[in-house]
């Protein structure tokens, strides 16, 4: 039997960046865009996001899911990305799935076999973090996420990550595992 071919979709705006990919798995072939966009992303998404599609030749018929950021981070950013990709889920009949913008954070800035923090600012000396692992595609959470003093954050030497775009790659791979995309805004 012969694979469906398709694309999955990645979006994350729960953060000042606006992350998009496309993912097939047939080839493994990703796509991505990331822009900082701050406050403008709630008018900026949908244009860019068929920007994003005409640029790679991606028609809607050709979507086969959609995994979305889930935060922690702007209550107004995750409330816009979780709204969109259930609004074109529900449109085009395909599943939507959640994941978290930390781990997203980390699989951008991690390379394989690197251990560091995502950090996320929650205001008042505060950060959200989540301690991981890249291995491949998947990461090992070690530690978080959790809500955290900035200064119990230890000085171990390992990558930190703060105000670093997600990769929407990590949404659309972790599209599969079906999690219902509930926002989580920390």
């Amino acid at each position: 039997m012969r694979a469906v071919e398709g694309w999955i979709l990645g979006i994350d705006t729960a953060t000042a960046w606006r992350s998009l990919a496309l993912w097939r798995p047939q080839d493994d072939t990703v796509e991505r865009d990331t822009e900082r966009l701050e406050r403008a992303i709630a008018g900026r998404l949908m244009p860019d996001l068929k920007a994003f599609l005409a640029r790679h030749g991606v028609g809607r018929e050709a979507l086969l899911a959609i995994g979305v950021g889930v935060g922690p981070g702007s209550y107004t950013g995750i409330r816009i990305g979780v709204a969109t990709a259930l609004g074109l889920g529900r449109a085009l009949g395909v599943k939507v799935s959640g994941s978290g913008t930390l781990e997203a954070i980390a699989y951008a800035a991690l390379a394989d076999g690197e251990t560091g923090w995502a950090l996320v600012d929650a205001r008042r000396g505060r950060v959200h973090a989540l301690r991981a692992t890249r291995q491949g595609h998947a990461l090992l959470t070690l530690r978080g996420p959790r809500l955290l003093a900035r200064t119990a954050l230890p000085a171990d030497g390992t990558v930190r990550s703060e105000d670093r775009a997600p990769d929407a790659a990590w949404h659309a791979r972790s599209a599969a595992s079906g999690a219902p995309p509930v926002p989580n805004y920390g």
